[in-house]
């Protein structure tokens, strides 16, 4: 989403494998947007591309997404976000969506004019 850091990363599961309450393969990175530190994490991956500590960019290839962790067998592969902040040693879990610099129409197709609110 942004250049940034990985700080942690898990890439044991193969492709397919159930775990209940599991990400399964997730990669875990650090950005500085607008002056704030958030880290946005990446799961249910069946490949993780990248190594802990590596500096990453923008669109940058971190993983393919999957049906690790706690996907069933019907489900589409995917990539589950989840974006945080963290202050005094607490998580604190924060929209996505304010975070995703690529926006949707209602079919599902990437909005690419200027315009995109």
């Amino acid at each position: 989403m942004y250049d940034g850091k990985v700080v942690d990363l898990r890439n044991s599961f193969a492709p397919g494998t159930y775990k209940e309450d599991s990400k399964g393969n997730f990669v875990l990175v650090r950005y500085q947007v607008n002056g704030e530190t958030i880290y946005v994490q990446y799961n249910h991956l069946n490949k993780v591309s990248v190594t802990k500590g590596q500096l990453v960019k923008a669109g940058a290839i971190i993983g393919l997404s999957g049906t690790t962790g706690n996907v069933d067998e019907e489900t589409t592969p995917h990539v589950h976000i989840e974006v945080y902040t963290i202050n005094n040693g607490v998580w604190k879990m924060l929209n996505p969506m304010d975070y995703i610099t690529t926006k949707f129409d209602a079919n599902y197709n990437a909005i690419t004019n200027s315009n995109c609110n």
